[in-house]
């Protein structure tokens, strides 16, 4: 059965106002803001996740 990209959607939230811990592992101090390397790093991992049924369908 096929999808949709809207029903094969999956999100992830990371709560930096929340988590003290997260929000030091991606803050960059020297422009106050945000590490986008680390973001861009994890990306491939983050797909693997979204995508728990990326094995081809052999049937």
């Amino acid at each position: 059965m096929r999808k949709t990209p809207s029903q094969g959607r999956t999100s992830i939230i990371y709560n930096f106002s929340s988590d003290y811990i997260l929000r030091e592992q991606y803050r960059d101090p020297s422009i106050v803001g945000v590490r986008f390397g680390k973001l861009l790093e994890e990306m491939p991992l983050l797909s693997r996740v979204s995508r728990p049924s990326s094995k081809p369908n052999l049937n």
